[in-house]
Formats: structure tokens, C-alpha cells, sequence
């Protein structure tokens, strides 16, 4: 089957969360990584089995900055998959 799947902003975590905070006290890069992650684990949302195959459209061009900013920690799986429209 086809799934199409859009995600019309990149979700951040909420910053008034306590848990939240100390995170980024840990690790000022992990607020960013944790809205990437969770986009890369939402891309498997429209496939439950191997035959199937999923379109997902991220229209928040903020996705764009989130790559970039954390291209070492991508899977390469989900980056050769990336097509990039203009």
C-alpha cells in the first residue's frame, strides 16, 4: 500500500518541561536533535510491513537547518531517501 504522510511544522519539545531543561542543560544540541528524531522515527508511521512505501512531505523549511546541523547523526538510510524540492 502508499501512505502519504505530511508534517506541516517541525515539532519542538515544550521548554517549560522541567525534563526538557535539564537536557538542554546537558547537551545544548539535543533540543534541535530531539525534534530531527522525531521526525526520522514519524517517517515509519505510514509503513507497517516491507511491501509498503510511504511519501512523506515536511514543509517546514526549519527541517532544511535541522539536517545540517545534525548530518552526522542521520541515518544514512533516511538521507538517501531525502529529495529535496526548491
Amino acid at each position: 500500500s502508499v501512505a502519504v504522510l505530511i508534517i506541516p511544522k517541525v515539532r519542538h519539545a515544550e521548554m517549560s518541561d522541567e525534563v526538557v531543561r535539564e537536557e538542554m542543560d546537558t547537551d545544548p544540541e539535543w533540543y534541535s536533535w530531539k525534534a530531527l528524531e522525531d521526525i526520522i522515527q514519524g517517517s515509519g508511521r505510514g509503513m507497517r510491513s516491507e511491501t509498503d512505501f510511504c511519501i512523506i512531505y515536511i514543509l517546514d523549511a526549519n527541517f532544511e537547518r535541522l539536517i545540517k546541523q545534525h548530518k552526522e547523526d542521520v541515518p544514512p538510510w533516511f538521507m538517501e531517501a531525502v529529495v529535496w524540492k526548491g
